[in-house]
């Protein structure tokens, strides 16, 4: 049977959202499900009836997508989310980037096929990790600590930084004989941040413009801004070639960093694009690798993949990380974990295409090394992370901080009483100016759109254990509750426009559990009619009974008991004495007061 075109890209599109499905059921990251599907598929896309057309596809697809991947990565360096970290994070992204990428080039050049320019250009690829494969990661290790921002926020700002690095080698690599190389190469750079600068922060600034006056309507702000940015990169590399990488990823950054509009809703659209770009990328780019190509490669690319795992992480990590905050457990975990994901495949994609015509002898092995070396990290990290981390201590097997979802008077007096008792609370919500509301009084918030997967990923939830929807809209409430409900082992509660949730609309299967019996509207009364949320130590003398004898316009919300751990009150779950209650007091009318009484 003969698959023309057409049904050839339904099939890739088909599988790679089987892959994806997967990877969302098995939590194991989609790259290594779309990296077999690309092996399996390869006999069917080499075949010579369609090897022009797929040739053709992907010369014109893979710089399309690596745009895109990497304008949507700079929209995640933001520099006001680095700065709790900046220490060890400096230190990863200069040290540890610069050695990562001289011992990888080393070993390259020592181990496999590829002659020093080529292994120098794999080395500049491969100094990035891979966000998309730690986020999922992260999200179910706990890490208590600093590491996992560290990790985290790693890969988001690498991305660029390799990105640019391998521009930069790979422009020295066409500037010929080494005495020539430097003084053209010095030329090209300087050119090339020049015009990738000036057309990166004019696109940055028609993006901003075009959001902030609201040019474009909603269903149009992910194809505009696509359109922007892909316009950007055209221009970049027509006024000088190789530079369109580099003024994407500025674009994106200095999107990131500016503060007229909000970048969330562009940010999750972008996501949502990147999943499908990265699929279709994987499959094909890794179908049209022969199978001789990676025969080729030998014993020795294996044994240089284990350097990179085993010697060059661990010096790069430790002499990064060196006389920072981080303590020796916490910096024994980066030195164990490091997995290449999307932008190293994407960037040696882009570089292996243009080599193509070039007369470097071994280019073709590019791009099948590297891919085996994002498989190779993912899978062996992606197994080794949790024991690791478990046998150092840093995972916080029952984590009992609060996220709450929705900003608003009830939830801020909430997350400041968490914060009393010793446990972390984050609030999170979409609307940027209620975030830094939120932040000006003290607390810890997060501009999020729930439900998402992505948006998990994104947030730094290591130590949040129970999650609680607060919003005005029950739908998201009740999406939001049941997305966290696996993640934090049904410990996802809402709150209710109806009474103890009984005449909502939304099934009991479908929604989280419920907080308190008192509904969202009650809550926001009693606080205006000066209600407070106090905090009360429980002792011996002074039980929960007691307490409730003494406020009977009381409403305890949680218990924190003497062992640190948050409990619910409605339903009955505490058990014993002691600990510390958050409960809601005052505010009630009246008339409520003496039915009370």
């Amino acid at each position: 049977m003969e698959l023309h075109a057409a049904q050839l890209i339904a099939l890739v599109l088909g599988v790679a959202f089987l892959c994806q499905w997967l990877a969302w059921r098995t939590r194991i990251p989609a790259i290594l499900y779309l990296l077999i599907a690309g092996f399996l598929a390869g006999p069917l896309l080499r075949s010579p009836e369609l090897r022009d057309g797929v040739d053709k596809f992907a010369k014109n697809f893979v710089p399309v997508a690596a745009a895109l991947i990497l304008f949507e990565g700079g929209l995640n360096a933001r520099y006001q989310d680095l700065k709790r970290v900046a220490r060890p994070l400096w230190g990863l992204v200069t040290i540890g980037l610069m050695l990562t990428w001289v011992l990888t080039s080393v070993g390259a050049y020592f181990l496999t096929p590829l002659d020093a320019r080529l292994s120098a250009l794999s080395g500049a690829i491969l100094v990035v990790t891979g966000p998309t494969v730690i986020g999922p990661l992260l999200r179910h290790l706990h890490l208590k600590g600093q590491s996992g921002a560290v990790l985290k926020f790693e890969g988001v700002v690498n991305d660029p930084i390799g990105a640019v690095l391998a521009i930069i080698t790979f422009q020295v690599i066409q500037a010929g004989p080494l005495d020539q190389a430097i003084h053209i190469a010095a030329i090209g750079v300087i050119r090339s941040a020049s015009v990738a600068t000036v057309l990166g922060l004019a696109g940055a600034a028609l993006l901003t413009f075009v959001l902030h006056r609201g040019l474009l309507p909603p269903y149009l702000r992910a194809t505009g801004s696509a359109a922007i940015v892909l316009v950007a990169h055209s221009l970049s590399d027509l006024v000088q070639p190789e530079s369109g990488l580099l003024a994407v990823t500025i674009m994106g950054t200095a999107i990131a960093s500016q503060p007229f509009v909000s970048t969330h809703e562009l940010r999750r659209s972008h996501e949502d694009l990147q999943v499908g770009l990265v699929s279709v990328l994987f499959i094909v780019l890794v179908a049209r690798i022969p199978l001789d190509n990676i025969t080729q490669l030998g014993w020795g690319a294996l044994a240089w993949v284990g350097l990179l795992i085993v010697v060059v992480r661990p010096l790069a990590a430790f002499a990064s990380t060196a006389g920072s905050e981080l303590t020796m457990k916490e910096r024994t975990l980066l030195a164990g974990v490091a997995p290449r994901g999307v932008v190293a495949a994407a960037v040696s994609s882009v570089f292996a295409l243009k080599l193509a015509d070039s007369n470097l002898s071994g280019h073709e092995l590019l791009l099948p090394l590297n891919f085996t070396v994002v498989a190779i990290t993912v899978a062996v990290y992606g197994l080794s992370a949790p024991p690791f981390a478990r046998a150092l201590g840093l995972t916080e097997p029952d984590p009992q901080g609060l996220a709450i979802l929705g900003i608003n008077p009830f939830s801020c007096a909430l997350a400041a009483a968490v914060r009393r008792c010793g446990l972390r609370s984050v609030l999170l919500d979409q609307n940027h100016r209620r975030v830094l509301r939120a932040r000006s009084g003290g607390l810890e918030a997060e501009q999020a759109v729930l439900p998402s997967d992505m948006e998990i990923d994104r947030l730094d939830l290591g130590d949040i254990g129970h999650f609680l929807a607060t919003t005005s809209r029950e739908e998201v409430n009740s999406l939001a509750a049941l997305q966290f409900q696996p993640l934090l082992e049904d410990r996802a509660y809402q709150i209710f426009d109806e009474t103890d949730g009984k005449a909502t609309r939304i099934p009991v299967h479908l929604r989280g559990r419920s907080l308190t019996p008192t509904t969202r509207s009650e809550l926001m009364a009693r606080l205006a009619r000066g209600g407070e949320i106090k905090v009360t130590p429980l002792t011996e003398d002074f039980t929960l009974e007691d307490f409730r004898n003494k406020n009977l316009d009381g409403l305890p919300l949680f218990l924190v008991d003497p062992q640190g751990r948050l409990k619910t009150i409605h339903p009955v779950e505490p058990t014993g004495d002691g600990g510390r209650l958050i409960s809601l007091v005052g505010g009630v009318e009246d008339d409520e007061q003496e039915v009370a009484a």
